[in-house]
């Protein structure tokens, strides 16, 4: 097997690296649209319990006339349905997932269309954002990063969020040249041990997958989707979501921000709804051609309220010039920042992460990003 390589995600990468395939994304905007059209000005919707009753009235600004709703592409789970007057409503008993759809609205001055999704939950899960429950208790979830290691970090406290660090769980690898300490299963007889682990097991992943240095975000799913449970028979996540738009969506044009918004609150909103934390990659502007190193952090939260996404950054203490409020500090030392607050329009649109390093380029989110759940 190559040797293990350890990439530091806060200093430039003197070498390039892998371009991500890419993939486009549609923002949800109806050609058809005038000044005076309808608008839709829904972007996200309450999760739906299984067997609970559901309501949403889809809401619209601007148009005129009695405005009519359909569902253009996509489906709503069995049980629940999408009225003309635009009420989304009923009862579903169809397992847990997410149901994708367009729903569009027409009345006498045009139309308008919006990508939507809805989050199906069992009742006995805990309808909750990370966010409610890392701020009780934010020491106990947070960890940080060894040098180099932003991602495995990241992964391990979505890790520690759901308990995995207290099972021991299995790789399933089985392979002579694999590190001992990760062939079969992973042990966390200390946290450093747990992290040193994880960033062993992902690197590993890596390599077989990609030739060149630095941690990809197909890896950390593919890393996620082969991890077994302590049986060693049954996949320890039942769900693994990965969004992978290269270095498409690192630009400042206003129809990449306005894509970057829709993947945020139609595809990361409802995980985080569900109860689950994502990764997220940031992007530096590569120096003189060079690509630079990026960085994950962890979002464990949306307040549409506040219009704010809450993230824990594994570098607790690269926080003090980012365009960003301090949540939740170390009671015994409070330059440490266990979690964070960015106003969503700086978080889909400027560089709003500033590094500490004067050699290292501030960075932006690129629209990439990974989630798994049980």
């Amino acid at each position: 097997m190559k040797k293990i390589l350890s990439v530091c995600c806060g200093m430039v990468l003197l070498w390039m690296c892998a371009v991500l395939p890419g993939c486009s994304n549609s923002s949800g905007s109806d050609s058809s649209r005038s000044d005076s059209s309808p608008k839709i000005s829904i972007s996200s919707l309450p999760v739906c319990v299984i067997g609970e009753a559901y309501s949403q009235q889809i809401s619209v600004t601007g148009g005129s006339g009695t405005k009519t709703f359909s569902i253009t592409q996509g489906s709503l789970p069995s049980g629940i349905k999408l009225s003309f007057a635009g009420s989304i409503s009923g009862t579903t008993r169809v397992s847990p997932g997410v149901f994708q759809f367009t729903v569009r609205v027409q009345d006498d001055d045009g139309s308008d269309t919006q990508d939507l999704s809805l989050t199906v939950v069992a009742g006995t899960v805990a309808i909750t954002q990370p966010y409610e429950t890392i701020k009780n208790n934010p020491s106990y979830y947070y960890v940080s990063q060894e040098s180099g290691l932003c991602g495995a970090t990241s992964f391990y406290m979505a890790m520690k969020y759901y308990g995995d660090h207290l099972k021991k769980i299995k790789t399933g690898i089985v392979d002579d040249d694999c590190p001992a300490e990760i062939t079969d299963k992973i042990d966390y007889p200390t946290e450093l041990s747990a992290t040193s682990q994880i960033a062993t097991y992902i690197q590993y992943i890596d390599d077989t997958l990609n030739s060149l240095a630095g941690i990809h975000m197909t890896s950390l799913g593919h890393a996620a989707k082969d991890l077994l449970d302590e049986s060693g028979t049954k996949a320890l996540y039942s769900e693994v979501v990965v969004d992978n738009y290269g270095d498409d969506l690192t630009g400042t044009e206003n129809n990449i921000a306005e894509q970057k918004r829709n993947i945020f609150l139609n595809r990361i909103v409802p995980f985080l709804n569900s109860g689950s934390p994502v990764l997220l990659h940031l992007w530096r502007s590569p120096v003189l051609g060079i690509p630079s190193s990026g960085h994950y952090v962890l979002v464990i939260g949306y307040n549409a309220s506040e219009n704010a996404v809450y993230f824990m950054d594994p570098n607790d203490l690269n926080h003090q010039g980012n365009q960003c409020d301090c949540v939740a500090t170390d009671s015994s030392n409070p330059d440490i920042c266990f979690i964070q607050k960015v106003y969503f329009d700086f978080f889909i649109e400027d560089y709003w992460y500033k590094s500490d390093d004067p050699y290292v380029l501030n960075a932006r989110w690129d629209g990439n990003w990974v989630g798994f759940r049980h």
